[in-house]
C-alpha cells in the first residue's frame, strides 16, 4: 500500500495489534477499530479505541477495511456476511517478489518473505517471519504462523492452520481445514481435517475411551 487510506479494523484481540502495527508502518490512518465482544467496547487497542461491534461499520462512509481475527473459522465467516472495501496488507519489513500474488484481505507481517510465482489467496495471514518460497499456493482464510517455512511448490489448501515453527517440505499438500501442530516437519501430503504433529509429522490419535459394564452386585 502506498496511498493514505481510511482504514477499519474487524477484530480487537492479540492478532489486531499485529495489523495495527503493520499499517502504522505503512502510514495509514486507522480510524476506528470494531469487536462484537462487547467487554472490550470503549478499551482501546494500540491506542486506538474499540468503537463497538462490527454491524456498527454500517453507519460509516468512506473507509477500507481488514479483517484482523486470526482464527480461521470466524474471519472467513466474517469476510462472507460483510460485504466491505477489503484491502491487503503488507508490512514494510516484509519482502513480497514482484511475481508473486497476494489476494485481497491478506496480511502480510514483518519479516515475511513470499518468493517468485507463489499465490496467497484472500483473507490469509503470513505471519511474521514466515518464509513462502518459489511457486506455493496458499488457499484462502489460511493461516501461516509466526516462523513458518514452506519450501518450493507446496500446496495449502482453505482455511488451514500452521503452527508456529512449523516446516513443510517440497511439493507437498497441506489439506483443506486441516491444523499443523508448532515445530511439526511436514514430510508427506496432510489429509483434509486432520491434525499432524511432531518431527516427522503424523496425525494425531485421538485417546479412546474404554467402557467397562457395571456388574450388578446381588
Amino acid at each position: 500500500m502506498v496511498a493514505t487510506m481510511s482504514v477499519v479494523i474487524l477484530g480487537a484481540g492479540g492478532h489486531a495489534k499485529v495489523v495495527i502495527s503493520a499499517l502504522l508502518a505503512c502510514h495509514q490512518e486507522i480510524i476506528g477499530v470494531f469487536d462484537d465482544n462487547n467487554l472490550l467496547w470503549n478499551k482501546y487497542v494500540q491506542g486506538i479505541q474499540i468503537s463497538g461491534p462490527i454491524s456498527n461499520l454500517k453507519t460509516m462512509e468512506s473507509f477500507q477495511a481488514v479483517i484482523a481475527i486470526g482464527e480461521n473459522a470466524i474471519r472467513r465467516r466474517v469476510a462472507l456476511e460483510m460485504n466491505l472495501p477489503w484491502i491487503s496488507v503488507q508490512h514494510p519489513a516484509s519482502f513480497v517478489s514482484p511475481t508473486a500474488h497476494v489476494g485481497i484481505g491478506s496480511v502480510i507481517m514483518a519479516g515475511a518473505i513470499i518468493q517468485p510465482d507463489s499465490q496467497v489467496n484472500r483473507h490469509c495471514i503470513v505471519n511474521t517471519g514466515a518464509v513462502i518460497e518459489h511457486d506455493c499456493e496458499i488457499g484462502e482464510f489460511a493461516h501461516i504462523g509466526p516462523g513458518v517455512k514452506l519450501a518450493g511448490g507446496v500446496c495449502v489448501e482453505e482455511n488451514v492452520f500452521l503452527g508456529v515453527g512449523a516446516c513443510v517440505l517440497p511439493r507437498v499438500r497441506v489439506g483443506a481445514g486441516s491444523t499443523v501442530g508448532a515445530g511439526a516437519v511436514v514430510v508427506r501430503d496432510v489429509q483434509p481435517g486432520s491434525t499432524v504433529v511432531g518431527v516427522p509429522a503424523v496425525p494425531l490419535k485421538r485417546k479412546s475411551v474404554s467402557v467397562v459394564a457395571e456388574i450388578p452386585r446381588g
